[in-house]
């Protein structure tokens, strides 16, 4: 009786840890918050004027936080140096606009000036 006491209790845990609420819909505001550069108006059309590019995103993707895009450069800044041996440079490295569906759909857009080797 003990032993279905403790089953049906952590039964109930799990299931209350796993309930995941819905996450809500980033509003224009908070997208904008998010941008390094450019803009996106209420039709989500994101314009850099720096370069002269418009793009329509997909209503359904996030524009992912600044906190999450320093976390995906550093990400990649560490494969680079550990599986290539080469250290990348982010310096002047402007991050456009990063959108994702999920953890496997996601786009980044950035820009960096061009620096002619002499």
């Amino acid at each position: 009786m003990k032993a279905l006491l403790y089953f049906c209790l952590l039964l109930t845990f799990m299931v209350i840890g796993c309930n995941t609420q819905p996450k809500s819909k980033q509003t224009l505001q908070e997208k904008q918050k998010e941008l390094d550069a450019g803009k996106l108006d209420e039709k989500n059309i994101y314009t850099a004027e720096e370069i002269g590019w418009t793009a329509a995103l997909p209503r359904d993707w996030k524009v992912m936080t600044k906190r999450e895009n320093y976390l995906l450069n550093q990400k990649t800044k560490n494969v680079f140096r550990d599986d290539l041996g080469t250290d990348l440079s982010d310096s002047g490295l402007v991050n456009l606009i990063c959108i994702e569906k999920d953890q496997f759909n996601l786009f980044v857009s950035t820009i960096q000036p061009f620096k002619e080797l002499t």
